[in-house]
C-alpha cells in the first residue's frame, strides 16, 4: 500500500486525488497546502488530515509517497523535501 501526501491542494491536487481513490493500492493520508482554506475544503472532499508541512505530515502519517502539484517555482524545494524525508516523490511537472 502506498501511503501518500499531497501537496498543493489546488486543481491538479484534486486531479491527482480522484486518481487515486480509484487505486486499490494507494491511500490519501494527508495534504499540506499553505492556503489554509483549501486544504480544508481539499481535506473535506478526499477525507483525509491537514498538515501545516510536508515533514509534520510523513511524520505524523508514515507516508513514502509525496506528491508535489504546486506551481513550477516551489517544485524543487517540496520535491528536496521529500526525497530527504526517505519517499518517493512524483513531481507534476520538471523543476
Amino acid at each position: 500500500m502506498q501511503k501518500i501526501v499531497l501537496v498543493g491542494c489546488g486543481f491538479m491536487g484534486r486531479m491527482h486525488a480522484n486518481v487515486y481513490a480509484l487505486l486499490e493500492n494507494a491511500e490519501l493520508v494527508g495534504c499540506v497546502d499553505r492556503r489554509t482554506e483549501k486544504a480544508e475544503a481539499f481535506a473535506k472532499d478526499f477525507g483525509c488530515p491537514v498538515f501545516a508541512s510536508i515533514e509534520e505530515a510523513v511524520q505524523a502519517t508514515g507516508a513514502n509517497v509525496v506528491d508535489v502539484c504546486l506551481p513550477t517555482v516551489d517544485h524543487a524545494a517540496a520535491t528536496i523535501k521529500g526525497a530527504e524525508l526517505g519517499c518517493h516523490v512524483i513531481c507534476e511537472k520538471p523543476m
